[in-house]
């Protein structure tokens, strides 16, 4: 019996040495200990990014995903991302944890996940109204890629003024306060790491994913790796602070901005408590379409003084962008009848196909910050 376990022990071991020599072959190169460590130190962020072993796996896990999937992502995040780091700046919230968008949901604004959590921030349906998503039979605020994402600065900056920690911050959002100050009181510590034994398997490999996502985003040239863009984007030119008292269509009219294409890429100006008819309440910052309107072949959007539209329209509108890019439809003008119908079911309006944000790629650049 004793030759046998033997025998076993070997055979085991020789796999076991196999699958480790195996997985040295298939290491991307430029990720020995050392140069991990090194990069990781070199990022500048608020967060304690000091290299152990649960990191170093989540980074190799990273690195050796679907190289398609990967580059789908850093496209998204260049175009999301710094949307995300001008709401995060205002709520004193680390840039870098635009990467917890990456692990929640993949930046996907309709995510849904097997408890209920929905949205790019994947907020459940009893926590979101305490940062102000609307959750109704009517209206679901967490598929809103910018209330959300201002939702989840909130929840953010309110978890690290509870434990003056970014990284139990972290854990926290994934697994609930209560658990995290319980697993404080067990280990005696407020070191996540030396704390983190006593949180749930899925918080343990939580926090050690999104540092290895921080990484990504700051080497993934280093690899090889190359940002492909969405289908279907709306770019920004740059982040621009209007004042209370202005109208919105005047502003479009003024700035020569599609007003549909405004209202998109700034659906807080739908909120009633913000904007009052057309006519801004208080100092708001709002997003800036690309503005190359010379390359555009439509009749402008609105003759002076500014026509007017309706908000039911402008949701309508969200809701036809969403489908069409499922459908990876780039170019309006070339629907065939069949898609054309269905577009018309869901704008009610044919002229709409005509509008520049539905097939136009903007191309974008470093957002900016000015005043109106």
């Amino acid at each position: 019996m004793s030759e046998i376990r033997y025998v076993a022990s070997m055979i085991l071991g020789f796999l076991l040495f196999s699958l480790l020599l195996s997985g040295n072959n298939n290491s991307p190169s430029g990720t020995s200990s050392q140069t991990l460590k090194s990069k990781l130190g070199a990022i500048e962020c608020e967060l304690d990014l000091q290299l152990n072993a649960a990191i170093q796996r989540q980074i190799m896990n990273v690195l050796r995903r679907d190289r398609s999937k990967t580059e789908h992502l850093l496209g998204l995040q260049e175009y999301y991302f710094p949307i995300f780091h001008g709401i995060f700046k205002k709520y004193g919230v680390p840039e870098v944890l635009a990467s917890v968008s990456v692990v929640e949901s993949g930046l996907n604004c309709h995510a849904l996940s097997p408890a209920g959590a929905k949205g790019m921030w994947q907020f459940m349906k009893g926590t979101a109204p305490n940062f102000g998503l609307r959750v109704n039979g009517e209206i679901d605020e967490r598929t809103d890629f910018y209330k959300s994402t201002v939702a989840a600065a909130r929840f953010f900056s309110d978890l690290y003024d509870r434990y003056d920690d970014w990284l139990l911050a972290l854990a926290a959002y994934n697994c609930g306060p209560g658990r995290v100050n319980r697993a404080i009181r067990q280990s005696g510590s407020r070191n996540f790491w030396k704390l983190s034994r006593y949180l749930p398997k899925e918080t343990r490999n939580y926090v050690p994913r999104i540092i290895a996502e921080i990484y990504l985003k700051h080497y993934y040239q280093d690899y090889g790796y190359y940002p492909v863009s969405p289908d279907i984007a709306i770019g920004y030119s740059h982040n621009l602070t209007v004042t209370a008292g202005t109208d919105v269509e005047w502003f479009a009219y003024d700035f020569d901005i599609d007003l549909g294409e405004l209202y998109l890429l700034n659906p807080q100006l739908l909120n009633p408590e913000l904007v009052n008819k057309t006519r801004m309440m208080v100092d708001t910052d709002v997003l800036l379409p690309y503005p190359q309107k010379k390359e555009f072949k439509t009749p402008p959007y609105h003759p002076r003084p500014p026509a007017k539209i309706r908000k039911p329209e402008v949701l309508e509108m969200q809701a036809v962008v969403e489908q069409l890019a499922s459908l990876q439809l780039q170019e309006i003008a070339g629907l065939d009848a069949s898609e054309e119908e269905q577009a018309q079911e869901v704008f009610g309006s044919k002229q709409y196909l005509k509008y520049p944000y539905l097939n136009i790629l903007f191309n974008l650049v470093s957002p900016k910050s000015d005043s109106y």
